[in-house]
């Protein structure tokens, strides 16, 4: 009897053993089973938004057209590669040396390709589609590479603004107690504007403002700089070429009194260590990081300021579209961004509703230029 028990617990234990062998065997990963079922895969893809560039012709200007282009095919595969709420399609055509033409195209694109922002390149462009976009509520975005006319529509994204920068100056006299400044510069065009927003702004800020004009030689500079003194100033402001600044930093370092000067405009380039504690505006540059991914990017190497103004001409738009959850309130969104810092520089918001790029004042200290925040 206790034989026969012993038999049949042994079996039982063979028995259990042979089951969860087997059960082992039927239990492999889930991605190793074949599933007799055909079962649909639905992968949730990212809304699409459409952006259309406009470019000028070839043969109007061949090489602006290739920088153009080639910033728009950077900004177009650095979309791709970014974690963004939506997916980022940017069409890239010429515009038709028709004006008709090309505005009757747009508006066929408008509707069959259901266009979500314009990106054009002037003002004849902006003249032409602009109203097209207004009724269909689509946003346009002016590539910031052509000069336009005082009085007409500014492009969006500015690359320049003497207003803003005569303010900063004046701005940064005012708060270092400086109420009686001469202003020495140079008659050029480039400088006209320039000189015209500082005389105004000095009015707007209760400064009194001594313009003293000269125009070459060290000995016009000796002459200014004398009847600067005459006038008792508390400050500078100087506009001048290369060689002038230098002359008239050696009367500056030669006087008793060193009062706060500031260098406006010095895209001429000079040597800091001569000008060693004075002041000057400047506009903020591109970034050195998009300098060097131009370099290798690019197939036409030209101007890189233009190359990144239209960079970011396009990620402007894509920053309004990233903020709203609904594209259709696209233009809306567009009056909340009040400021947009990219790759060539910082842009604040004006009045007209066009980013103008935010000066700042540097110091130059021990030969090196330093931003100048709380001074």
């Amino acid at each position: 009897m206790l034989k026969n028990g012993l038999i049949c617990l042994v079996g039982l234990v063979f028995m259990c053993l042979f089951v969860i062998t087997r059960t082992e065997k039927r239990i492999v990963p889930l991605n190793q089973m074949k599933n007799p079922y055909n079962i649909l895969s639905v992968s949730v893809q990212k809304p699409l938004i459409k952006l259309r560039a406009l470019m000028p012709q070839m043969g109007e200007n061949p090489k602006m057209c290739a920088l153009v282009k080639d910033a728009l095919e950077m900004a177009s595969t650095d979309l791709n590669h970014k974690n963004l709420k939506y997916r980022y399609q940017l069409n890239i055509q010429h515009m038709s040396t028709d004006a008709d033409k090309t505005s009757v195209v747009a508006a066929h694109q408008f509707t069959r390709d259901k266009t979500d922002a314009f990106i054009g390149f002037d003002i004849q462009t902006q003249k032409i589609i602009k109203p097209l976009l207004n009724k269909e509520n689509i946003p346009y975005f002016n590539l910031p590479v052509a000069g336009f006319d005082k009085h007409a529509e500014r492009t969006l994204l500015q690359t320049a603004h003497p207003q803003i920068e005569a303010h900063a100056i004046l701005k940064l006299l005012h708060k270092k107690g400086c109420r009686r400044i001469v202003f020495i510069s140079q008659n050029t065009i480039k400088n006209t504007e320039l000189v015209e927003q500082l005389m105004h702004e000095a009015v707007n800020q209760k400064i009194i403002l001594k313009k003293l004009e000269i125009n070459k030689g060290a000995k016009e500079v000796a002459t200014a700089f004398q009847k600067a003194q005459d006038f008792h100033p508390e400050g500078y402001i100087i506009l001048l070429e290369t060689p002038e600044r230098a002359d008239f930093s050696r009367h500056y370092f030669k006087a008793q009194n060193r009062l706060p000067v500031v260098h406006a405009n010095v895209s001429g380039g000079f040597h800091m260590a001569d000008f060693e504690g004075m002041y000057f505006s400047d506009m903020p540059g591109l970034k050195q990081s998009f300098a060097r991914r131009l370099k290798a990017f690019v197939k036409t190497p030209g101007d890189e300021k233009i190359m990144a103004a239209v960079y970011d001409s396009v990620m402007l738009s894509v920053q309004a579209f990233e903020k709203t959850d609904n594209k259709a309130n696209i233009v809306a969104e567009m009056q909340n961004i009040k400021h947009y810092v990219g790759v060539s520089g910082k842009f604040a918001k004006d009045d007209s509703g066009n980013y103008t790029p935010v000066p700042v004042i540097k110091k130059i200290i021990n030969a090196k230029a330093y931003l100048i925040e709380n001074e």
